[in-house]
């Protein structure tokens, strides 16, 4: 009929102009014939973008034309625009291909994510590697975090908290990214035994075999995961940071708590509590830790403990020289006027491994090596055999001091 030659003539005159590169009435030309193929190639010409994207607002899905547009706007830079024509057209791997080119990786995960993209564990593993070259370690954990891949994120939590200490941070800020590392690692054994009782029940069901009780699937759960590695990027991290988890939160834990008491006018309970550092020198400098405890026992008379931490300073090979003969000066100024010799309050405490004595600020048996948990309240050794314990980071306090608090002092978790 007469309106589809009218059309035609309208799509010639385009072409018309399109060949001699006036895009402008190209365009109008093509509009006007329904030329979208010849359309979208004219406004890309033209760059007018906001004319393409409108253009693939018009077009029906699936439309031929469509991830070409996408391409379009991907060679300029225009990542939305380029996946909402890929989209449009079903290319979801297009889509996904083009946010990675552009670097426009949360776009990516999320599209991966929502789409169900079989290949996404090597995408999150690009996308982090990505995001370490740039120094973006805290977007990268939350990215792992929310993959549920835990343990890649609190390594990195763990090399954060460590850098914080070389570079002497704020004690609290380095419990607290040591605290969330532990957390993570909670999760991922949380996840374990899940997975395990899930795979029990599940062969149970095909075997007709007796099912195992719920400590048991989750012991075998944590029994298999202790073969395995977990890949983070292009290396691979063992389980002793699965075994260890909580040793830098504890460290950095009673290395406040100690401070705390110790202004607070606390002395005696400020010694106890530091002498509980002595197990954490792989996480706190010796230097920090020995210091700490000479300070506190000479402020509570134990000159005995103080002398024993001033001869440690004397001896570490980690510190300068200068620095070591100032702590055998200050060593020889107190030690001058008082004997080295324990003068404060102190009781004796039976071992209820062995049933010998031992001073009441001891975390060990010095007869038969038996380890007493320390209470996160206070910072001292346990000695009794009933005591509360945190649901969540399994820390232990005496039960008339966890009375006095509404949250468990080491993970926060309420009581």
């Amino acid at each position: 009929g007469d309106d589809s030659q009218l059309a035609a003539a309208w799509r010639s005159i385009g072409e018309y102009y399109a060949d001699r590169q006036k895009w402008n009435q190209a365009v109008n030309y093509y509009q006007q014939g329904h030329n979208d193929t010849g359309l979208a190639d004219a406004l890309y010409m033209q760059e007018d973008y906001q004319g393409l994207e409108k253009l693939v607002d018009a077009l029906p899905e699936n439309h031929p034309k469509l991830p070409e547009i996408g391409e379009m706007f991907e060679l300029v830079g225009l990542c939305d625009a380029a996946v909402g024509a890929y989209l449009k057209a079903n290319c979801v791997k297009e889509a996904i291909d083009c946010c990675v080119k552009l670097n426009s990786w949360h776009q990516a995960v999320e599209l991966a994510k929502s789409h169900k993209f079989k290949d996404i564990d090597e995408l999150l593993s690009r996308y982090a590697q990505s995001l370490l070259r740039d120094n973006k370690r805290l977007d990268a954990v939350e990215l792992y975090r929310k993959a549920n891949n835990h343990i890649a994120a609190a390594q990195l939590l763990f090399d954060i908290a460590k850098e914080e200490i070389s570079r002497k941070a704020k004690p609290l800020r380095i419990k607290k990214i040591f605290v969330l590392a532990a957390l993570l690692v909670e999760n991922h054994l949380c996840a374990v035994r899940n997975t395990a009782r899930y795979n029990q029940r599940q062969s149970s069901a095909m075997s007709g075999a007796p099912r195992l009780t719920e400590t048991s699937a989750a012991l075998q759960g944590l029994l298999d995961e202790d073969f395995q590695t977990v890949a983070m990027g292009d290396h691979q991290i063992d389980h002793k940071l699965v075994d260890n988890a909580w040793r830098g939160a504890e460290a950095l834990h009673f290395y406040i708590l100690a401070q705390r008491q110790f202004y607070t006018g606390s002395m005696e309970s400020a010694m106890k509590t530091a002498l509980a550092l002595t197990d954490y020198e792989d996480v706190l400098a010796p230097e920090d830790i020995y210091s700490l405890i000479a300070l506190t026992a000479a402020s509570n008379k134990s000159f005995g403990v103080s002398s024993k931490a001033f001869t440690k300073l004397e001896n570490l090979e980690s510190i300068p020289a200068e620095q070591r003969e100032k702590f055998e000066s200050l060593a020889l100024e107190i030690f001058g006027k008082q004997k080295a010799q324990d003068t404060g309050r102190s009781r004796e405490v039976e071992c209820y491994e062995c049933g010998s004595l031992l001073n009441d600020y001891l975390g060990q048996c010095p007869s038969c090596g038996a380890q007493f948990p320390r209470c996160v309240v206070t910072g001292k050794p346990i000695y009794e055999h009933q005591f509360w314990m945190c649901a969540n980071c399994k820390h232990r306090a005496h039960e008339h001091e966890i009375a006095r608090v509404s949250n468990c002092p080491l993970c926060h978790n309420t009581v």
